[in-house]
C-alpha cells in the first residue's frame, strides 16, 4: 500500500503528544495516557496490570488534556494490541478542533524539533 493509497489515509488530524504533554483519559478509576488523538479517535496506552477493553466494548470518560481542557468522550474499541487501544468516538462526543489546534500551538511551540 502506498502513502497516496485513499485506502491508507485518516479520516481526521491525528496529534501526537510528547510524554510530558499527554493527555489523560479518567476512566472509572483509573488513568489511561493519550499518545495520540484525532477529532473522532484516541490511541491510549492501557496502564500495566489493568484489564484492557475488548473489541466492540463502549468506554466512557473525561479526556484530560494538560493545560487544563476537558472534554467528556465516548467510543468503542475498534483495536487493541499488548498495551494499547484505539478508540473510534462517537460524534456526539467527539474532541472540538478547537482544542486540538491549540495543543498542536503549544506543542510546536514548546517543542519545535517535536515530529507533528
Amino acid at each position: 500500500m502506498s502513502f497516496n493509497d485513499p485506502h491508507n489515509r485518516r479520516a481526521s488530524y491525528r496529534l501526537r503528544f510528547p510524554v510530558n504533554e499527554r493527555p489523560r483519559l479518567l476512566v472509572v478509576d483509573l488513568a489511561w495516557s493519550v499518545y495520540d488523538c484525532s477529532e473522532t479517535g484516541v490511541r491510549c496506552l492501557v496502564p500495566a496490570g489493568a484489564r484492557a477493553p475488548d473489541l466492540g466494548e463502549t468506554v466512557e470518560g473525561t479526556l484530560r488534556f494538560r493545560r487544563g481542557d476537558e472534554v467528556a468522550v465516548k467510543g468503542v474499541v475498534v483495536w487493541a494490541q499488548p498495551g494499547h487501544v484505539g478508540l473510534a468516538l462517537d460524534p456526539r462526543h467527539a474532541i472540538p478542533f478547537r482544542i486540538l489546534l491549540a495543543e498542536q500551538r503549544h506543542i510546536h511551540a514548546t517543542y519545535p524539533d517535536f515530529p507533528l
